[in-house]
């Protein structure tokens, strides 16, 4: 299976505008430098106070979580009360989309600045760690020797019949655990020793970060079509083809940091994180299947867009057709009748999942995911597949299900948006 690797040739349908995403920069600028005004206020009110390394990062986490979760719980209400007065529920799913992605986008920027000190830290347990096994390996070569010697002992003895066999062979299995163990032990100080300088020689350069990382958002937040109560679904990837230990292991450690401002901030994510050499294999199984769409579908939030493909058409590549089809099939078909005054909107017959599985198994068909559903419905109607009333149709049931999701988790966002950051 093949992965088209664009979509620009789809036509643009006037009608289907309104149930489409427009990424407006400036409304995404003014919730960042909103949000930057406020982080330097707040942090220039402690700023001389703090002077230890580690004590000035846990300060700068603190003040980015206090900032953002009351900034993004106003915003959040200031949402809920406009889905109570729009007329399309779209809007409110951009809207929603688009506060997010200019939290991530200061939550990296952020955690850019922080790269030094992530650095500083990251050295020192390393070296922390070097020292005590440099110190620990000698003395377990010490007990190797001494267990050797001993066996060899026993040896001679089992051949004089002073020694059981039953003796000898656990002695010979606690060798052989304590030569792994020294062989493990061995390894990673070479590691450690290769890693540590690598490390220290990292550059906080934003241009090598963005070229080797890719921030992109999956699922219904890959969509735009991010909802009160949707799962807000990140995923990173970093290209590993083209770093070293050292460079790796600092942009992972990046990612951490942007993860613990998240959550700590009340913006807790689902996250996903892969390396693009990595063997993709276990995603083809039945139980990771469910998986896939999010990430073919998924829209870049910021870092490399070529990466960001190319893991794509990775995933498009693991994928075996006849086994991914009939598993979205099993899953339409295993949804339940929803009763008569129950239903969930997701997952029941008439909720989402039975509009947008059919349209997964045809973007598999023609191998082309764009993130937007209305984009894959233009592309529908180009192959005459759809028309231009059945589109139509399916939009608006979207607009309907999404604005009745939303309605229905507003009492539960409200208590959420309620709750004190840790």
């Amino acid at each position: 299976m093949f992965l088209e690797s664009t979509i620009s040739d789809i036509e643009n349908y006037p009608f289907l505008n309104p149930f489409r995403f427009e990424n407006d920069p400036s409304k995404k600028y003014w919730h960042i430098s909103t949000l930057e005004s406020l982080l330097e206020e707040n942090w220039n009110s402690i700023e001389e106070g703090v002077t230890e390394n580690r004590e000035y990062l846990a300060a700068r986490e603190k003040i980015f979580s206090s900032s953002v979760f009351q900034y993004f719980t106003d915003q959040k209400n200031r949402i809920i009360q406009e889905s109570l007065e729009t007329d399309n529920s779209f809007q409110i799913l951009g809207t929603y989309t688009c506060l997010l992605d200019s939290i991530v986008q200061t939550a990296f920027d952020y955690s850019f600045i922080d790269i030094p000190l992530i650095k500083e830290r990251l050295v020192e347990e390393l070296n922390h760690e070097l020292n005590y096994k440099q110190k620990n390996l000698p003395e377990k070569k010490e007990k190797l020797k001494l267990l050797k010697e001993q066996i060899l002992e026993m040896e001679k003895n089992l051949e004089s019949g002073s020694s059981s066999s039953r003796e000898y062979r656990y002695f010979q299995e606690v060798e052989s655990q304590h030569e792994s163990e020294t062989r493990v032990l061995e390894e990673r100080i070479e590691e450690l020793q290769q890693l540590i300088p690598q490390i220290q020689d990292f550059t906080n350069d934003k241009n090598f970060v963005l070229n080797h990382l890719v921030i992109f958002a999956r699922g219904g937040y890959g969509r735009a079509e991010l909802g009160l109560s949707s799962d807000r679904d990140l995923g990173y990837c970093l290209d590993t083809n083209r770093l070293n230990n050292g460079e790796a292991e600092m942009l992972r450690q990046l990612i951490v940091h942007i993860e613990n401002l998240l959550r700590n901030s009340g913006v807790e994510t689902a996250h996903q994180y892969f390396e693009i050499d990595e063997d993709l294999s276990r995603f083809d199984e039945v139980n990771t299947l469910h998986t896939i769409p999010s990430i073919l579908e998924s829209r870049v939030l910021l870092g490399s867009e070529s990466l960001a493909t190319n893991l794509k058409n990775r995933f498009f590549q693991v994928i075996t057709f006849e086994p991914y089809v009939l598993n979205l099939v099993r899953s339409f078909s295993e949804s339940k009748e929803p009763e008569l005054n129950r239903m969930d909107l997701k997952m029941d017959y008439g909720g989402l999942r039975s509009l947008q599985i059919p349209l997964w198994i045809t973007a598999a068909t023609f191998g082309i995911f764009p993130s937007q559903t209305a984009d894959l419905l233009a592309f529908l109607i180009q192959k005459h597949l759809l028309s231009h009333r059945q589109a139509l149709k399916l939009c608006q049931a979207l607009e309907f299900l999404h604005d009745l999701r939303n309605f229905s988790a507003l009492p539960r966002s409200i208590i959420l948006m309620t709750k004190p950051v840790i």
